[in-house]
């Protein structure tokens, strides 16, 4: 099975949305007291994961077919500013960013984004941010992808994506994933079945991903990359 960058991130948003009601509630245990100074947490309530308040997806509209586009999400300009101007000589176009979490609170609601919390390998989803560019390179389109995690180090991004993929099914194994060096930058780079390569480039807080090249455009991204 053909893994690209949009199936794993299909897979992140299957597990997050399909996830919601199925966490055991963080409640008291009967006949149990409180150590001191904490307050026990109502029978049925759930706690909010570390980093979230609960309260994510009350600004953000629910997915709704007949308006799939409600609202503009704020832009991650950092995030941005992984993606080079121009790549083999081309202008890299169409770049976008935005809050994770909207993506999450707008197909999946408030559950959505604490279970996708719960199963995050301690990523902080709070202020995770996701983006996407195109480049020409070699005369064919090539998408590029970015996962950002604030004050975070992107190697983990790796380790947690490769995580909940595998929870939802898709077909990903991390120990198929190798590193190297291209271009002077350290990669990670896997081969699917049908011997297409995908490659992530982690910079900083910064995971940059792309797949479906050829190593020629492989050599030709990364050297552009920041």
């Amino acid at each position: 099975m053909r893994v690209s960058f949009a199936a794993l991130v299909a897979a992140v948003m299957a597990v997050a949305i399909a996830a919601c009601g199925t966490s055991p509630s963080a409640s008291s245990t009967p006949g149990t007291t409180p150590a001191p100074g904490t307050t026990a947490t109502p029978g049925g309530a759930t706690q909010p994961p570390a980093g979230l308040t609960g309260h994510e997806c009350d600004a953000v509209p629910t997915f709704d077919i007949s308006n799939p586009n409600p609202a503009t999400p704020v832009p991650d300009t950092t995030l941005a500013g992984h993606f080079p101007a121009t790549i083999d000589g081309q202008p890299v176009t169409d770049v976008q960013s935005m809050q994770w979490l909207y993506l999450i609170c707008q197909f999946g609601g408030q559950e959505a984004v604490t279970s996708a919390a719960s199963e995050a390998g301690g990523l902080n989803i709070a202020t995770m941010s996701f983006g996407s560019a195109k480049a020409t390179v070699d005369g064919e389109e090539v998408e590029l992808n970015a996962f950002r995690t604030p004050g975070q180090d992107a190697n983990a991004i790796v380790e947690a994506l490769a995580t909940i993929a595998a929870q939802s099914g898709t077909a990903i194994n991390p120990g198929d994933v190798t590193a190297t060096n291209i271009s002077g930058k350290n990669v990670f780079v896997w081969t699917d079945e049908d011997g297409a390569k995908g490659y992530g480039y982690p910079s900083g807080d910064t995971l940059v991903m792309f797949d479906e090249v050829t190593d020629s455009q492989a050599a030709k991204i990364l050297a552009a990359l920041p």
